[in-house]
């Protein structure tokens, strides 16, 4: 049996443009911490951070939401945690083969840092690094962000090749808009990427875990693609000095920080044409003659909302009225609200985690980005056997069952013991002695009248066929005779 093809890692073959950016960019609006991943899998089905007292702690492989891995921020290291092309519950079955799929996690550290560790290579103009700022510098709100990303993100960070790989990206942030000044922030995303054996009949159905070196037949590879870099005028927004297109294999982190702070974003959108997201005012509102205000034009509805907002679960930012975006300075209120966020470590550390693993899936899911997609997949071979039933029975069961067989066996035998050395049984007591016995009785019973007279003469008539002559050479069968019939060999008996 066949399955739907999964993506290959990496082509060289095929080019085309990434969606990767666009697509996070959608689930970075509206992904919540409730929400079910059948794509992220798990090493096992008990999560051991995770806690029972805690709120929303779930186990077992149906329970797939992003919350676990909000509680994964808290373990570095930990890797119990992936996304793969295939759904959570999938296994190859009884196939004799293994099977292998793709996997890849990562995990994001984010800490405050100091102005001096903030990297050299971070500045305008510097060529093929990520490199934006933002500033509108209102009496309020004021917003101020600088990112940047000083690792070359031209070209992607994978190679072709089927065995393991490690990257870390690195992405820096200078945030202003707080009264305190600036602060200088760090996000880390370390990201692992191979294969794994799939579950089957063949491992218990549990998963393998990354391997180092896997050969796997018809290799092929994902292309990069860069482009000529291309200066940008500098106003009060600064959106970076590249707009090259993107290969599909950009890591995570370079994925959410575009998707987030790059060309296209809600930060650059709204900074660079804010009038666009102003919501007119409606009818029934502004001042009355009498200098008044009033508002009863607006719904109060809720028009929009800023990315992470139910990621991060920061009150207020996931619902932006018509009211509150009337004006102008409302919608760089709402981008100022947004980037305050990243003055908050750990929501941030966890909304980056999360935003990790949708770009991953971004990159990796079947329905993905590519539309040559049918062309560079793998195909994994399937076969879920026969349903069969299988008894299921407890050690003190089989004991039990064990011993009640024993007697009954036994029983067994004692009767055919008895049959065989007493012969109960007599040959002659046949079909010709039961008709004679009918015979000796038909003149009795035939001459009652009615069922109560047919009764008593049954029971009168006596039913034992005895030996009348026990003691002579030639014995006599007859109703009623005081010796029973004897098994002696070879006796011989009247008739009856």
């Amino acid at each position: 049996m066949r399955v739907p093809d999964i993506p290959m890692l990496l082509n060289e073959g095929n080019s085309f443009r990434s969606t990767a950016v666009v697509r996070l960019r959608s689930f970075l609006d509206s992904a919540n911490e409730d929400e079910y991943q059948p794509y992220l899998w798990s090493k096992d089905n008990n999560d051991e951070w995770c806690d029972d007292s805690m709120t929303g702690c779930f186990h077992g492989q149906n329970d797939r939401t992003l919350n676990q891995l909000s509680r994964a921020v808290y373990h570095e290291t930990d890797s119990r945690l992936w996304m793969t092309p295939l759904t959570s519950d999938f296994s190859s079955g009884v196939f004799p083969e293994p099977q292998f799929a793709p996997r890849v996690n990562t995990t994001v550290t984010y800490t405050n840092i100091t102005a001096g560790e903030w990297p050299s290579e971070c500045a305008r103009e510097k060529e093929a690094t990520f490199f934006a700022e933002y500033s509108k510098q209102l009496e309020y709100p004021r917003v101020g962000l600088v990112i940047c990303m000083p690792t070359n993100i031209s070209s992607s960070p994978w190679d072709a090749t089927h065995n393991r790989q490690d990257i870390t990206e690195e992405l820096y942030l200078n945030i202003s808009t707080h009264p305190s000044g600036k602060s200088f922030y760090k996000a880390t995303a370390k990201t692992s990427l191979g294969y794994f054996e799939i579950p089957s009949a063949h491992n218990g159905f549990i998963a393998g875990p990354l391997l180092d070196q896997v050969i796997l037949p018809n290799l092929v590879k994902y292309s990069r693609r860069t482009q000529n870099l291309e200066r940008r005028e500098i106003n009060d927004t600064y959106v970076g000095n590249i707009t090259q297109e993107l290969g599909s294999n950009i890591g995570p982190l370079t994925t959410v920080a575009l998707a987030l702070f790059g060309e296209g974003s809600f930060i650059d959108t709204r900074l660079r044409n804010p009038s666009a997201y102003v919501i007119r005012e409606r009818p029934d509102t502004g001042t009355t003659d009498n200098g008044t205000y009033t508002d009863e034009g607006y719904s109060y509805n809720c028009m929009s909302s800023t990315p992470l907002a139910f990621l991060s679960e920061t009150p207020g930012m996931g619902c932006w009225d018509d009211r509150q975006l009337s004006y102008e300075r409302g919608v760089i209120f709402q981008v100022e609200r947004f980037i305050s966020l990243f003055a908050e470590e750990a929501r941030i550390q966890a909304a980056l985690t999360t935003g990790a693993f949708l770009a991953n899936k971004a990159w990796l899911a079947p329905d993905g980005s590519s539309r040559l997609r049918q062309d560079i997949s793998r195909t994994i071979l399937v076969d879920h056997g026969v349903s069969t039933i299988k008894t299921s029975l407890s050690m003190a069961g089989i004991i039990a069952g064990s011993v009640l067989l024993g007697a009954h066996l036994l029983g067994l035998l004692a009767l055919a013991l008895y049959a065989f050395v007493q012969k109960p049984f007599v040959p002659w007591l046949g079909a010709e002695v039961m008709v004679k016995a009918g015979i000796a009785y038909a003149e009795v019973l035939g001459a009652s009248e009615g069922e109560e007279q047919w009764i008593n003469a049954a029971a009168a008539c006596k039913g034992f066929v005895g030996d009348e002559k026990a003691g002579s050479e030639v014995g006599r069968m007859a109703f009623g005779a005081p010796t029973g019939l004897t098994t002696k060999k070879d006796r011989k008996f009247e008739g009856l």
